[in-house]
């Protein structure tokens, strides 16, 4: 991501976590047609709890699909490589805060969770032409 894309991201991600959570979620819950989500990890390296916002297109009970995009910088973002090491997270969507587990859609699933989020997102498939990495789509299912 470019230097100063990389700063805006991080401090408008920092004011909208703080007005998301303050509402808790009612403030910036959608962005371009999407859900968004606070998502929770474990720091792989620290140990600390990191938020970082992202967006959601598939909500449901039993499932929560979120994009590891980046704005389609070369390199996936942070939380992704978190939720690798550590699976257990925790989301804030729609005013409810889940524990959830996390775990890279592959194979078969991805197509089908491809094909449902490319249809919800057009966005989806422009970033996947911008970047050389192969967007990873993240399925949350209840802990």
């Amino acid at each position: 991501m470019p230097r100063k894309l990389d700063f805006f991201a991080r401090h408008f991600n920092k004011v909208h976590q703080k007005l998301f959570r303050a509402s808790r979620g009612r403030i910036g819950a959608r962005m371009m047609g999407v859900d968004l989500v606070a998502l929770t990890t474990t720091g792989r390296k620290s140990g600390r709890r990191r938020t970082s916002m992202v967006g959601a297109p598939i909500v449901e009970d039993d499932m929560v699909v979120v994009m590891a995009s980046y704005a389609a910088g070369p390199t996936n973002p942070q939380w992704y490589f978190n939720l690798l090491a550590d699976p257990e997270v925790e989301i804030l969507v729609r005013n409810r805060t889940r524990k959830m587990t996390a775990r890279e859609a592959e194979g078969s699933e991805l197509t089908e969770v491809w094909a449902r989020v490319a249809a919800k997102t057009p966005a989806l498939d422009r970033y996947q032409a911008r970047t050389d990495r192969r967007i990873p789509l993240i399925v949350l299912t209840p802990a």
